[in-house]
């Protein structure tokens, strides 16, 4: 292989990985968005059914956002919960574990959309 081959495959390979971290970066964005949603659609739902329907409902999207082995998948779910969402309608950044308590309730949810 010449040099110009060697430095265009290296540059290749390299354009490849960004762009397979563009893309998960872009999945873990629209998961944490999914997430939320989860919590705001699911008054009082705990980190063990909050994880169970992230995993019915966003399955495909976890495999895009954490990689296809179930370990990396189960390993990420807990970081998620514990991960910072800001939350566009009222620019609040909170970890998903505090905005389960904002959402504790019917009430507080409707509160929570009355006000946003």
């Amino acid at each position: 292989m010449t040099a110009d081959n060697n430095a265009k495959r290296k540059y290749e390979i390299l354009s490849s990985i960004i762009e397979q971290a563009d893309r998960m970066e872009q999945a873990r964005r629209q998961l944490r968005q999914h997430a939320f949603r989860i919590l705001h659609d699911n008054p009082g739902c705990d980190q063990e059914r909050w994880a169970q329907l992230l995993l019915d409902e966003c399955g495909d999207l976890l495999i895009d956002a954490c990689g296809p082995h179930p370990q990396l998948i189960s390993d990420s779910i807990p970081r998620l919960w514990s991960s910072h969402y800001t939350d566009p309608r009222t620019g609040l950044q909170k970890p998903l574990s505090s905005w389960a308590r904002v959402f504790a309730t019917p009430d507080s949810v409707q509160l929570y959309d009355e006000l946003t």
